[in-house]
């Protein structure tokens, strides 16, 4: 090795040296060159190798280079290295690239200079990926020759290649057990380089720590679990790969791994969050809490002892029975925390609500509403029962009146809030009708400013008709409360038997105070009293003012709080066990309910598009009719107009006849003629034609829009039945009216004025009209015969038809009328589009409605265990507070007996 370390270094022309030499190492070497010569068998590499050294120590590279290649024996792989150290020192990188990958060799050692050396020219000159195979080789060859694992960790830091940092930092913590790489790894973690690794990639790393630096070996530990608890790929598999190593080892009595035992904890309350079902849950939690056993100490043992036992009264035989027993003993010993159970409760509270919130489940308005007040507010409970309105007369006037009918609770709070309360809502009220209707279940909650109840962090129960609350419900109330006071009412008859019949099922809570309050002092409840006490023996009474004193009542009920409710936190306790398991009941009752809710909604909804779609395929039929009706309808008065209009414009135009004279100027009098005409048709039109056009047209217009408010009568019929069926207003069917504007609007402009051109009546090419054009002209010239020409002229006109003209005549009027016509069933389907739009739309809403109720509902089915699952853990939750609650009230009766018997002497 010390060879090897002077060829590294280029000292191994100090071998060739005598010691205290004082020449220079070119002289002596040159002296030995030549000494070596002379010899018959001579060897001049060593000489040349040592010179080689000394010239490039000297920058003498050329030199250096020249001995170094005239190098035959066992050191020419070296002279080769050296020879590339030369060019490199001279700059020719690629001549030092060629000679350091021309090295064949058989040490590990050159192999790795070799490597380093390359590395350190390829990252000189920013080649990458050849910088990153260098140092690779070098790593694998040796990673403890010069350094050259620290050195590919610095590289693999400075391109931020965290993967091959963490991987070579592993197998070097791995093979080493040295302490700069446990911190490495650490900081690694820590910075969350390690996220992609799989769990099990650690489990030797851990391992060896484990062995050589149990205080390291829980920082990593935590570092990884940290890492990895908020990742859903890795959090289950980092679970399995640390209690595969705690399982496997040796806890020392002495040993406190306090945060790995935190982290257990923290795991388990995540699992058992409502995220992971049962079959995830039964493979890897027996381990969790084996291990979470087996670390735990002080506050934590205990919570770790009932999650134990909890899980073991489902799934026993997952749990080896030593695991069982150690609990069971843990808890008997009574080293529980009593915070510790409290917060177990809070969590689960949380955990449960927030799963309900994600997963839209009502866990119980009402038990909701409760399970807050307990947990945010340090109060407790009176059950009030009895006189109706005693609460409302300590409490003040001032509070809003609600019916005596209601269950109420009373409690303090800064501003005035009543809200009307049960499982399925929260409503607020605000005025005495809005909590007029007594329901199975409700309570109204009047929360208040009171100092009475602020003063004595008090909150009152009122059920004034308990006669009539069902037995179920008035256990509710029953344990929420800390205490009952039953208040008998001036002047009424006491009757024993109802008011005991009553109470049976708050009797049977004996831990319960249960007094008295009495407003008469008479015999009468004297005679109370005694037929009270065969019943509750143990029942205090007392007297009370009368409702007429005020001020009077609430300072004897102030004093009667005061002395006798020395309240208990282990009640809070017992309220929250309850109302969270109710919450959880509730919730099992909720998912048949959401099953049957879901095959109903399917059902209905089905229904519902099936008569949406005959409804839209009637609305397509009542459009094609109502538009061929009113096309008709309009056909049948234009044609009728203008078959009348035909007779009257021949008449016109034969009555024209009358403009013809002898003296007419017959040249002309074709051109004069059909003058006349248009001016008398013109004429016509205006004053006859028009006015019966808009009168006839506005008929129209009314018996259309009668009959099309016909249809939306028809489709308001059509909303109420649909709207019955949907429960509240979905469906919306207005038909655009406007249409009816714009007929009127269309019809005024047509019949208002008339804009029609000059016809040719008198200038076409009949042989009759072209005789006497061409008569006329020929006798007007001769002057003769002109009396003929104009009986002529006027028998032609009287016995005319006109035909032609006149259908050209009305055909360019009625142009305009009969494009009207064919828009009115394009008129009729805008007047129908936008109920056909709103119910296509409804139907499209409704089928995606099907489809996602379908698919939850096939869920459901399919996998019950998403919806049933949580609910099982939320009891295994549940349970182990339970558990906590059991055995803390058993060692407390415990010390309570030992107490008793020293104090008795025994």
């Amino acid at each position: 090795m010390a060879a090897e370390k002077q060829l590294i270094e280029k000292n191994f022309y100090q071998t060739l040296l005598k010691e205290n030499e004082t020449k220079h190492p070119i002289q002596l070497l040159g002296e030995l060159f030549q000494e070596e010569q002379k010899k018959v068998a001579y060897d001049l590499s060593y000489v040349r190798y040592a010179q080689g050294e000394v010239y490039f120590h000297h920058k003498d590279y050329e030199a250096a280079i020249f001995k170094w290649e005239n190098i035959e024996n066992e050191l020419a792989p070296w002279a080769r290295k050296n020879v590339g150290d030369a060019y490199f020192e001279l700059g020719l990188f690629s001549s030092a690239e060629e000679m350091y990958r021309s090295i064949e060799t058989d040490s590990k050692v050159l192999k790795a200079e070799a490597s380093l050396k390359l590395f350190s020219l390829h990252r000189l000159q920013g080649e990458k990926e050849k910088a990153y195979e260098a140092i690779r080789d070098a790593v694998s060859i040796n990673p403890d020759h010069g350094q050259a694992s620290t050195i590919a960790i610095q590289f693999y830091e400075e391109q931020e290649d965290w993967d091959k940092a963490v991987h070579l930092t592993v197998e070097e913590l791995i093979r080493t057990e040295k302490a700069e790489w446990f911190q490495r790894l650490i900081n690694y973690v820590e910075q969350g380089f390690v996220k992609e690794k799989e769990p099990d990639y650690f489990f030797k790393a851990l391992t060896v720590l484990y062995r050589t630096d149990v205080e390291q070996f829980e920082k990593l530990a935590v570092s990884l679990w940290r890492c990895y608890k908020h990742d859903q790929k890795y959090f289950i598999p980092w679970l399995k790969t640390i209690n595969n190593l705690i399982f496997n080892v040796k806890v020392d009595e002495f040993q406190h791994w306090d945060e790995i035992s935190r982290f257990y904890e923290e795991s388990y309350n995540k699992l058992l969050g409502g995220s992971y079902l049962l079959k995830e849950l039964q493979d890897i939690m027996p381990d969790i809490l084996a291990n979470w056993l087996k670390l735990s100490t002080g506050k934590q043992l205990s919570t770790a002892a009932a999650a134990v036992v909890a899980w073991s009264e489902i799934y026993r035989s997952s749990l080896d029975e030593k695991v069982i027993e150690e609990a069971e003993h843990v808890l008997a010993s009574g080293s529980h925390d009593r915070a510790d159970g409290h917060e177990a409760k809070k969590r689960l509270f949380a955990k449960l609500a927030d799963w309900a919130e994600i997963n839209q489940v009502n866990l119980g308005q009402k038990y909701h509403w409760i399970l807050k007040k307990i947990f945010e507010q340090n109060e407790h409970y009176l059950l009030i029962v009895g006189e109706s309105g005693f609460a409302r007369s300590l409490l003040g006037h001032s509070l809003p009146s609600i019916p005596s009918s209601k269950i109420t609770i009373y409690c303090h709070e800064d501003r005035t809030d009543i809200k009307q309360i049960n499982n399925e809502s929260i409503t607020d009220v605000f005025a005495e009708e809005d909590a007029a209707v007594r329901e199975d279940g409700t309570i109204v909650a009047v929360c208040a400013p009171n100092d009475l109840l602020n003063d004595h962090k008090l909150s009152l129960i009122e059920v004034p008709d308990i006669e009539h609350v069902d037995q179920e419900e008035l256990k509710e109330y029953i344990q929420l409360a800390d205490g009952l006071v039953y208040v008998h009412p001036e002047h009424q008859p006491a009757s024993v038997e109802k008011m005991v019949e009553s109470l049976a099922s708050i009797a049977l809570k004996k831990e319960l105070p249960i007094y008295f309050l009495l407003e008469d002092s008479g015999m009468l409840h004297n005679h109370f009293k005694e037929q009270i006490l065969d019943f509750f023996p143990e029942a205090e009474f007392f007297p009370f003012p009368s409702r007429n004193e005020g001020e009077k009542r609430k300072q004897s009920f102030a004093e009667f709080i005061h002395s006798r409710f020395p309240f208990h936190q282990d009640n809070k306790t017992e309220k929250l066990l309850f109302f969270l398991k109710k919450a959880i009941k509730y919730a099992y009752s909720k998912r048949m309910e959401l099953e049957q809710h879901l095959e109903e909604n399917i059902d209905k909804n089905k229904e519902i598009v099936s008569r949406l779609k005959g409804l839209i395929h009637s609305l397509g039929d009542m459009e094609n009719e109502k538009a061929k009706e009113l096309r008709q309808s309009l056909r049948s008065t234009l044609e009728e107009i203008k078959k009348d209009l035909h007779d009257e414009l021949r008449t016109i135009l034969r009555s024209a006849s009358k403009f013809i004279t002898e003296n007419s100027d017959f040249s002309h009098l074709h051109i004069e003629l059909n003058k006349k005409m248009n001016d008398q048709v013109k004429a016509h039109f205006a004053e006859t034609l028009l006015p019966k056009m808009s009168q006839k047209m506005g008929e129209w217009v009314s018996f259309a829009e009668s009959e099309l408010k016909q249809c939306q009568v028809y489709l308001d019929e059509m909303c109420e039945s649909f709207n019955s069926l949907y429960g509240h207003d979905r469906v919306k069917l207005m038909s655009d009216f406007k249409v009816v504007d714009d007929w009127r609007r269309d019809i005024d402009r047509l019949t208002t004025v008339v804009n029609i051109e000059e016809e040719n009546i008198m200038n076409r090419f009949k042989p009759a009209q072209v005789i006497l054009k061409g008569a006329g002209k020929l006798f007007s010239s001769i002057g003769k015969n002109k009396l003929f020409i104009a009986q002529q002229y006027k028998k032609y006109i009287e016995t005319e038809t006109f035909d032609d003209a006149i259908q050209s005549m009305i055909r360019k009027f009625f142009a305009q009328f009969d494009l009207f016509e064919k828009g009115i069933e394009r008129d009729v389907k805008m007047f129908f589009r936008e109920p056909v739009h709103n119910l296509e739309q409804i139907v499209q809403e409704g089928e995606q409605q099907i489809r996602t109720d379908q698919q939850q509902l096939d869920s459901l089915k399919t996998n019950p265990e998403i919806y049933y699952d949580p609910l099982t853990v939320f009891e295994l939750n549940l349970r182990q507070c339970e558990i906590l609650n059991e055995y803390h009230s058993l060692n407390n009766k415990a010390v309570e007996t030992n107490i008793n018997k020293f104090s008795s002497g025994d």
